[in-house]
């Protein structure tokens, strides 16, 4: 697995019951990204297991022949390929769950993860259009900003930032995705690596308010405060 999938990322053991929702732990993306987002669309307990071995993997594919239409099943096996690094393998069954259901927004978000880790860009930012499309928008906007600003699109990245932060507060806002996402962070950096350090600022002192803190946010803000003279 490339050494630079790892992130910081909720533990899988958040979806056990009693688990403290703020507990976290260094993991690697995606296949720490495709468990927690299969276990929290299906709240599967077995999905939090991360059993990469021979007889996991052959166990899933006996029973998928048997049932070949469990989705729920076809997406653990992507994410299984994934943790084994078999990104090939992950991507042909997220195809055959998108072939049979075109409006899974799940597969369509793993598939843009996996894609984006290989470097496939331009393909990931149109997987994650489609989950827009498709009505899961607010993670979809923060993820495909995230790539637009890697590619150092900046206001691409600002303009979905953007529409994630307004309607995250909106009722039916996904809170989660906020915790996972930290897109006002984000937008922040890129105001700021376009010059506009009063606008980063703002972003930055905003989420100094939120739990937990990055390490180098105030470090951040000292920075833009210096730039703009303060």
């Amino acid at each position: 697995m490339p050494h630079n999938l790892v992130i910081f990322l909720i533990v899988f053991a958040v979806f056990h019951e009693g688990t403290d929702f703020n507990s976290a732990q260094t993991v690697t993306q995606p296949v720490a990204r495709a468990t927690l987002l299969v276990a929290s669309h299906n709240n599967f307990d077995s999905f939090c297991s991360n059993d990469l071995s021979d007889s996991s993997i052959n166990k899933v594919v006996s029973i998928l022949k048997e049932d070949p239409n469990n989705e729920e099943l076809r997406l653990h096996l992507a994410s299984l390929y994934v943790g084994r690094g078999e990104t090939a393998n992950a991507l042909s069954q997220l195809e055959i769950c998108i072939n049979h259901d075109q409006h899974d927004c799940l597969a369509y978000e793993l598939k843009a993860d996996i894609l984006e880790s290989m470097g496939r860009y331009e393909e990931a930012v149109e997987s994650l259009t489609t989950c827009i499309n498709l009505g899961t928008p607010i993670i979809a906007h923060s993820r495909r900003g995230g790539i637009y600003a890697g590619q150092k699109n900046y206001r691409k990245a600002i303009a979905d930032f953007s529409w994630a932060i307004e309607h995250e507060a909106a009722p039916g806002g996904d809170a989660f995705a906020k915790y996972v996402e930290p897109y006002r962070i984000q937008r922040g950096d890129c105001w700021y690596k376009l010059g506009n350090y009063r606008k980063a600022l703002v972003d930055y002192q905003v989420e100094s308010n939120n739990e937990p803190v990055p390490k180098d946010l105030f470090e951040k803000i000292a920075d833009c405060e210096r730039r703009l003279g303060k």
